[in-house]
């Protein structure tokens, strides 16, 4: 025990920490767990496993800089080395195990450079682990400011905001199932025992000035019976009195949800939405808790064809009918999709969304759209959910009123708008808020969409049947023998063959590769040489056939309709709903969406019937007219051979005309997010601020103080030094002047630093002409160093007043 004792007290005399040190160090590491152990308990991330074991380090790098002799930019610049080195590590190390070192290694770089090149170009980067690398990087100069604002520049203050900033921002984001006030109540324990030992050191401090050893825990026997006793008491008192005051906090009621809510919407003002907009841009699916996927998948206005993918199980969405015709028999009765973009142009590698007449729209302007046939009107509340926020307006076939604000992209015919391709948000929606749209589901069955003819618009033909040159004839001959098997002559059995004949043939994949850089057609290389693949492979495959038989079909992107749960009576859609399927236009009965993709279910060929007149028969043609027809652009086809057979024509029937009622938006979930990245990003920035504002003042001194003055002794470093700050003051002193004529000079225009410029002119003498050599170099330095901040503070006090005098 007493090698103990002794080893210990060497250990404290080498670092120069004393007990009182030990337990700051412990009180600083606790609160920082805190709030470290708050940001992984709320999800933001996958890759947040290493951030206890970084905040502990951190914290004690930053108390042995804290200690050292060196100044606060040196500590500081050597903290961002120690700092980056050991995240580096520390990520590197847990990366995927069956790597070597040098292969993690790659592997960092990469993602970080990706990121980096995504943010350059405009994009969002999916990967959680550069997301992770800022948060472990964030917390590492919380450590480092910690414990220098408790053993170098004791400021309580300094030391317990930041971190407090970080959990306050982290709760109101948060909107899971678990309770985060429990980490506000210890970190506010931990904060108040930190001010116990500030305030006892303070009193310390004023005891030993006072000659009081006795109360300051020294002199006499520390051993006695009263020798220090006097912190140790205060110290457990203050101890005591934080039990009693986190006993009274924890048992007092939780605060309100629709507080925070009101909290966030009062500390965010419009200045801020461009700030937001761009930390959207940076770190929106960053704090995706599942990697890879995102609910801006269809954000882009074009769709690339092929190569892996990833879906995560977090929720994206919530989606409940307002309508209670939509009860839970007829849901399931139905299949939805949640649609945000359609994409019209293929040029045989991607697909393209047309861009048409760009309209503002108010919340609850009705779109006018042409009335379709077996259609119900209803109304959706859609709830958004995700962490990453989205610009798309999500509706479910045809939308009549969105109750937020608008651009819609129409499509105008005759001057009348016939139909809207996508719709973005003005604001951007975030976590917990929500709108509603009045849309009009398609309720039309086979026997009505069989006789609905090709009596297409010209506005569908010139948009939707169009093909470029690389689709190929083996594409168009494999189209027509399908539906030639099938016996489909109407452009709804050909559909259904197409859409059969896709999934029976094609294997869902979601890892099957891009296609070769040689082919120049993705449709015919799917079809005839990998045979696999997911839902745009899909989607894309029986667009194009079908546009080569002459049907007008579109590839269509959003959600599937995700898991209906019976209590909540809404669906829940998931990243892993992310899809694309075909949509086939009707004369008169609109578009109708189709499912070629063999993981998800078909849509119901025959919904529930709806309390509508009943059509009166009439017998009409159902096959386009006789003869050979050009399809597509391309070859001439020969005719389809099977007979057709009559089908009943249906009596329109306009869509419901009552006024809905008013549609509804707001924010349904206390989220917090857009304050929440608005911290975020403020502290990203101050970290930058604090790396490379040191990084500037450390160039700049080097250029004033260091360069070509290597040689010199420090009397005549210092005197250099003086005529380069007087060249600031305007004091350019002729070359015939001696040393004592260029120091009154140099005093005459800084009279507050006069007695430290003849100072260092005196040993400059000494040293220049009677060849002494001078052994006080630490008095040379520190005289220096008062020299130049009198010099700094003359040159800034003449520029202010030169600024004045131009005024």
């Amino acid at each position: 025990m007493k090698r103990f004792h002794r080893f210990r007290q060497r250990l404290a005399a080498a670092v120069h920490l004393t007990w009182g040190d030990f337990t700051n160090c412990i009180l600083l590491i606790a609160l920082l767990l805190t709030v470290a152990a708050g940001v992984v308990a709320s999800g933001w991330a996958s890759d947040l496993g290493q951030l206890a074991l970084v905040t502990v380090v951190a914290t004690l790098a930053g108390v042995a800089l804290a200690k050292s002799r060196f100044g606060e930019v040196t500590a500081l610049l050597l903290s961002t080395v120690y700092g980056w080195t050991f995240i580096a590590v520390v990520t590197t190390a847990a990366l995927a195990p069956e790597l070597g070192w040098h292969e993690r290694y790659q592997e960092l770089n990469r993602r970080i450079t990706g990121w980096f090149a995504m943010v350059g170009a405009g994009q969002r980067s999916q990967d959680s682990l550069v997301f992770a690398v800022f948060v472990a990087t964030l917390f590492w100069y919380l450590g480092h400011n910690a414990a220098w604002h408790t053993f170098r520049l004791p400021r309580l203050g300094r030391v317990v905001l930041p971190p407090a900033a970080v959990l306050l921002v982290n709760n109101l984001d948060y909107t899971g199932p678990l309770r985060l006030d429990g980490f506000l109540i210890v970190y506010g324990m931990w904060v108040l025992l930190l001010a116990v030992r500030s305030h006892l050191e303070a009193r310390e401090y004023t005891w030993r000035r006072k000659l009081m050893p006795v109360l300051a825990g020294g002199g006499g026997n520390p051993h006695g019976a009263n020798g220090g006793r006097a912190p140790v008491s205060l110290f457990r008192a203050g101890l005591s009195l934080t039990l009693v005051l986190v006993v009274v906090v924890a048992a007092l009621p939780a605060i309100d949800p629709e507080a925070l809510v009101r909290l966030r919407e009062t500390l965010i003002e419009e200045p801020l939405e461009a700030l937001r907009a761009r930390l959207d841009e940076l770190l929106g699916a960053l704090t995706d808790p599942e990697p890879g996927g995102s609910p801006g998948y269809f954000d882009e206005e074009e769709l690339p064809l092929g190569g892996p993918i990833t879906l995560g199980d977090g929720d994206v969405m919530y989606v409940r009918f307002r309508d209670e015709y939509f009860d839970s028999y007829l849901v399931r009765a139905h299949r939805f999709y949640w649609r945000a973009r359609v994409y019209e142009t293929y040029d045989g590698l991607r697909w393209y969304a047309g861009r048409y007449t760009v309209e503002d729209m108010a919340a609850g302007a009705p779109l006018e759209l042409p009335q379709f046939w077996e259609r119900r009107q209803t109304i959706l509340s859609f709830t958004w959910a995700s962490p990453a926020s989205t610009g798309l307006a999500y509706t479910a076939q045809q939308a009549l009123q969105i109750g937020l604000p608008v651009e819609a992209n129409s499509i105008l015919a005759d001057g009348q708008r016939v139909g809207t391709l996508d719709m973005t948000f003005k604001r951007g929606l975030r976590r917990g808020d929500y709108y509603e749209a009045l849309v009009l589901i398609s309720n039309a069955g086979p026997d009505r969409l069989r006789g609905a003819g090709a009596n297409y618009p010209q506005w569908v033909t010139e948009r939707y049947l169009a093909l470029p040159d690389t689709v190929t004839s083996r594409t168009r001959q494999l189209a027509l023998s399908i539906v030639n098997a099938a016996g489909a002559i109407t452009p709804y059995d050909q559909a259904v063959a197409l859409e059969a004949w896709l999934r029976a043939n094609i294997s869902y994949d979601e890892q099957a590769p891009a296609p070769p850089l040689d082919r120049a057609d993705f449709v015919d290389w799917v079809l005839f040489e990998l045979q696999r693949g997911y839902c745009s492979y899909y989607a894309s495959a029986m667009t194009v056939m079908l546009r080569a038989l002459g049907v007008p079909a579109r590839v269509a992107g959003g959600f599937a309709e995700g898991i209906w749960d019976e209590v909540g009576q809404r669906y829940t859609v998931r990243e892993k709903d992310t899809h694309t399927w075909v949509e086939v236009f009707f004369p008169n009965y609109g578009w109708v969406e189709f499912e070629p993709t063999t993981n998800r279910m078909v849509p119901p060929r025959e919904p529930p019937a709806l309390p509508t007149p009943t059509p009166t028969p009439t017998p009409t043609p159902t096959a386009p007219g006789g003869g050979g027809s050009a399809i597509g652009g391309g070859e001439v086809l020969p005719t389809l051979t099977p007979t057709p057979t009559p089908s009943p024509t249906p009596t329109p029937v306009p869509a419901p005309t009552n006024t809905p009622p008013p549609l509804e938006s707001g924010t349904a979930l206390p989220p917090g997010s857009a304050l929440a990245r608005v911290f975020l990003l403020l502290l990203f920035g101050v970290a930058a601020l604090v790396v490379l504002l040191p990084l500037a003042i450390l160039a700049l001194w080097w250029w004033v103080e260091v360069r070509g003055l290597g040689g010199l002794s420090p009397a005549g470093r210092a005197y250099a030094r003086l005529y380069i700050y007087g060249r600031w003051l305007g004091v350019r002193p002729p070359a015939s002047d001696t040393p004592n004529e260029r120091s009154r000079r140099l005093a005459g225009a800084a009279p507050r630093a006069a007695r430290h410029i003849g100072q260092i002119t005196d040993w400059y003498n000494l040293e220049r002409y009677r060849r002494v050599r001078l052994a006080r170099r630490a008095a040379v330095r520190s005289t220096w160093e008062q020299t130049r901040w009198a010099l700094i503070r003359q040159v800034l006090r003449r520029r202010w007043e030169r600024l004045l005098r131009r005024r």
